[in-house]
């Protein structure tokens, strides 16, 4: 049977696949995926580098309601995309103009809110 941070995990995957197809004309790298407790103040969700592999972290405790998988994935989604571009300001900008207009068509897209991700 699987544990509970397998099930997330896998529907991570799910998640970011269709969203990927959906959202970025499937054009981002598939990451690698972990959950497990972060342990940064309202950290739900990040996406990171490490040695060279992207990686998108889900925190379990914030696995709240249906949709909140979804809204984080997106949401670190809009990051991994910020960090393929040219720019460094861009890169590094975090929740900028860059992460606002992405995060609006986003919502266009599906309907949901991935601004600043409170669960």
């Amino acid at each position: 049977m699987a544990t509970k941070n397998q099930k997330i995990s896998r529907a991570m995957r799910l998640a970011w696949k269709k969203a990927n197809a959906l959202c970025f004309d499937g054009k981002l790298p598939r990451p690698a995926f972990c959950v497990k407790t972060l342990e940064k103040e309202n950290a739900n969700g990040l996406w990171h580098m490490v040695n060279g592999q992207e990686i998108i972290t889900i925190d379990p405790t914030a696995i709240k309601k249906a949709d909140c998988l979804i809204r984080l994935m997106l949401h670190e989604m809009i990051h991994q995309l910020q960090w393929q571009q040219k720019s460094e300001r861009t890169k590094n900008e975090q929740h900028g103009r860059f992460f606002r207009r992405h995060a609006d068509r986003i919502k266009k897209i599906t309907g949901f809110y991935v601004y600043w991700v409170k669960i």
